[in-house]
């Protein structure tokens, strides 16, 4: 069984001042706290590619149009519905080889690349053998995924953010209340990192 690790790093940075009459010198402190889960994915994605070479163009097309409508047929068959087979592209264009130091034409390329989507994973082995037998269809790309990624994500950075924040409580329990002010508090995202960070400065009076 595959699983997903989701892992997010919440970062909180705190701003102290050495000295207070020495203005504007401050020392920063960061704290880091991650939350994690591991999810059983449900979802599978993989790409296809289907190409026709014929001499003319109008072959192309129609052999092109045959081998999507078979491949929609039986991707149907598996139970996958139609709004789980992306179709986003399809190009046409001329196809050359080299001969005699010179370019040939071979013929007209016409190809596409659906994205699948296959929601029951228990017949994922099934439908992966029967496309990969199948010598017009090219597969690459597959993944595992879980539908409600972005809801769990969530779920994850706000453990993170509260484990960086019981951290930070921990820490300030240490000074008296006079001592410390939240002058400001950041949501952001580094573009170096995918992990979700919060910045937070204080100042030590």
């Amino acid at each position: 069984m595959k699983w997903i690790g989701l892992v997010i790093i919440v970062a909180v940075f705190c701003s102290c001042a050495i000295e207070v009459r020495e203005a504007g010198k401050f020392k920063t402190v960061m704290i880091k706290a991650t939350g994690e889960d591991e999810i059983v994915p449900d979802v599978a994605k993989f790409q296809i590619r289907l190409e026709c070479l014929r001499s003319k163009v109008n072959d192309s097309r129609e052999c092109l149009v045959k081998q999507s409508n078979d491949l929609e047929a039986k991707l149907k068959s598996f139970g996958i519905e139609e709004k789980d087979m992306l179709t986003t592209n399809i190009d046409l264009q001329k196809r050359y080889t080299w001969r005699n130091n010179s370019q040939v034409l071979l013929g007209y390329a016409a190809t596409t690349n659906p994205l699948v989507t296959v929601r029951d994973l228990d017949n994922m082995d099934k439908i992966y053998t029967d496309l990969i037998d199948d010598q017009n269809i090219n597969i690459s790309g597959l993944t595992y995924e879980h539908s409600k990624i972005d809801s769990l994500r969530n779920e994850v950075y706000v453990q993170a953010m509260n484990n960086a924040n019981s951290l930070v409580e921990k820490l300030l329990e240490k000074l008296p209340e006079d001592h410390y002010e939240i002058v400001q508090v950041g949501n952001t995202q580094l573009e170096s990192s995918s992990a979700d960070r919060i910045y937070a400065s204080r100042i030590w009076k």
